[in-house]
């Protein structure tokens, strides 16, 4: 099984995504710090690599640092319908860099819909592909323009441009 994840190259390198071979998947998180590797420590993703490379065949120990990056809740809300689940879900950034990792798409309906959720984001732990956004930030989402110019304007609000 593959390690199969992408590294930043920043000292100490930084998880910035999680594949779906990966063999961290549950145990190591976007934005998580690779500190170690079998008590070894890690500078840089050179580093991790050879670590990891020089571990083939046997357990290994990574040391990492969790710093959360965002928060979540959800409430469930009535079922608009028989067969709907609603929810209302509320994302907290401390930082502007962490991708929410959605793609969407405008149905035949002109409903928003998540066709795609990253593995290892933010989103991947609450949204599937599938659900329908209503809301941004309480303003209603009329097409798929709306709902990008809201996630923009957010987006660069806490970035600070």
């Amino acid at each position: 099984m593959a390690v199969g994840v992408v590294l930043s190259q920043t000292t100490p390198p930084r998880i910035m995504q999680l594949l779906p071979c990966s063999a961290m998947l549950g145990k190591l998180f976007v934005n998580d710090t690779i500190i170690a590797v079998d008590n070894k420590p890690i500078k840089n993703t050179p580093m991790f690599i050879e670590a990891i490379r020089a571990a083939t065949g046997r357990k290994i120990k990574i040391k990492y640092k969790r710093k959360e990056w965002y928060s979540s809740h959800m409430k469930m809300l009535p079922m608009p319908r028989s067969g709907w689940e609603s929810f209302e879900l509320d994302i907290y950034w401390r930082e502007a860099d962490v991708p929410l990792g959605i793609l969407i798409h405008e149905d035949s309906y002109g409903r928003i819909v998540i066709s795609m959720v990253q593995n290892g984001s933010v989103a991947s732990k609450m949204l599937r592909p599938g659900d329908i956004l209503v809301k941004i930030n309480n303003k209603p989402i009329s097409n798929k323009y709306v709902a990008k110019q809201f996630y923009l304007i957010l987006f660069s609000i806490r970035v600070g441009t």
